[in-house]
């Protein structure tokens, strides 16, 4: 028997080494092959937890070392609240599928009904796009230069 029957998977396809905000070409790849540990199950448990509570508006921190995994989260959450399709398959869904626990496969369930929009980009390389450079004050340009492509909001998302 070869190694490479042992997998479910093809072990020669691509896999990023590196996530990146704006890549797009693996997005289905990288929601259905990412890995939700038990640990990582209590925290996304939090977040939903709260994100679904309606009584308040919130925001979330996420923090880690280098290399924990915190900007691959992030964009599969930007890819998970609205529910994004891709490639006919639901990337909610999918995640949900990953669940053991029934109060946040719940949870999750309450947040995909919620209207979401998402905005998931590289700071440094918008920054570079603007020629703004190492500037620290270069950021309210690079904010209004991504809220300005993105176009309109629907009026039942801006919560400003």
């Amino acid at each position: 028997m070869k190694q490479s029957e042992l997998y479910q998977k093809d072990i020669s396809r691509h896999i990023e080494g590196v996530i990146k905000a704006d890549e797009e070409r693996y997005l289905l790849q990288e929601v259905d092959e990412y890995v939700i540990t038990k640990e990582l199950e209590k925290h996304i448990d939090n977040f939903f937890a709260e994100y679904v509570n309606k009584s308040y508006s919130s925001s979330a921190w996420i923090s880690g070392f280098f290399g924990s995994g915190k900007s691959h989260l992030l964009k599969i959450l930007s890819l998970v609240l609205p529910n994004r399709e891709i490639e006919g398959k639901k990337c909610g869904e999918i995640f949900q599928s990953k669940m053991t626990d029934f109060q946040l496969k719940a949870n999750l369930d309450k947040a995909l009904k919620i209207p979401c929009q998402t905005i998931l980009f590289n700071v440094d390389q918008k920054a570079n796009a603007l020629h703004l450079g190492a500037d620290s004050s270069s950021i309210l340009p690079i904010f209004l230069l991504v809220f300005n492509r993105l176009g309109s909001i629907p009026r039942r998302l801006r919560r400003f």
